[in-house]
């Protein structure tokens, strides 16, 4: 068996990244925490964690901040409340929003870790690897600009 230490490195790289992604999303259920990012010009960016799931918003704040905001990144942690419904309400143009449960991350993560040790994994060159990669990029690039 090729490689065999890198397979193993990789498994547990990925493994590692699997369990404490389900320690987020138990945690997730608990407290509602997220991260706010303020800019000059009144552009508010959240990153967080509620009920299951992880969310990315951006989007332009009415009016002004309050002087006891700092710009730049803070990290809050609350109970789990419905901070993350009155985020996802009433979404205007120029606003980004985005929301994954955590089950799919956490899949996916667990196939990366699974992946080196299928017989087939072995067969491919570097080179087909590549070229199907630029094609998934390609259609997913694609599909992104007839969305928009």
């Amino acid at each position: 068996m090729r490689f065999r230490k890198l397979r193993i490195a990789w498994s547990a790289f990925f493994g590692l990244a699997c369990v404490l992604l389900i320690g987020l999303w138990v945690r997730s259920y608990e407290h509602c925490e997220y991260l706010t990012h303020i800019r000059s010009g009144n552009r508010l960016t959240i990153i967080g964690s509620n009920r299951g799931a992880a969310y990315f918003l951006s989007k332009t704040y009415p009016g002004q901040f309050s002087p006891a905001l700092t710009l730049g990144w803070e990290y809050r942690a609350t109970a789990v409340e419905t901070t993350m419904d009155s985020h996802t309400k009433d979404h205007a143009a120029g606003e980004a929003f985005l929301l994954a449960p955590y089950w799919l991350p956490v899949t996916i993560v667990a196939a990366f870790a699974c992946s080196p040790w299928l017989p087939w994994s072995t067969r491919f060159t570097f080179r087909t690897v590549l070229i199907a990669m630029t094609l998934i990029a390609v259609v997913l690039g694609l599909m992104v600009w007839a969305i928009r």
